[in-house]
């Protein structure tokens, strides 16, 4: 890839990404993402209320157990679940659409593309399989 000299390339280090997602932003895009999707009730006998009760029991779920003490994870997901790695992807997808919707036309990122390829088969995968 070659840039040229009216653009910039620009990289984002995520740093404590699980721990910093407030659980709250999670299930609403999640939850938007389930309202969008059209074939949900072709999959599922549960309402969309239903399983944002069930990702809500899953996130808040921050319990851990160190060198014989009991901790508690007062924001953010769960590290180690399984469940943070799909919502994780959820949000970055989102991140990504909202930095696209309002990027002016003529400073698109080509590159997008090519990011969402990676996040969306594994986020796909499990929420809507």
């Amino acid at each position: 890839m070659i840039i040229q000299e009216d653009e910039v390339m620009v990289s984002f280090d995520v740093v404590s990404f699980f721990t910093k997602i407030p659980v709250e932003l999670a299930l609403e895009v999640a939850q938007c993402r389930l309202m969008d999707w059209t074939e949900f009730e072709n999959h599922t006998n549960w309402s969309i209320e239903d399983v944002g009760q069930g990702g809500k029991i899953c996130l808040e779920s921050t319990f851990l157990h160190v060198r014989g003490k009991n901790y508690k994870q007062v924001f953010g997901m769960a590290m180690g679940s399984p469940v943070s790695a799909v919502v994780a992807n959820i949000i970055m997808e989102d991140i990504e659409s909202r930095a696209e919707r309002n990027c002016p036309e003529n400073n698109k990122l080509p590159f997008l593309s090519l990011i969402r390829m990676g996040l969306e088969p594994s986020c796909k995968s499990v929420l809507y399989s």
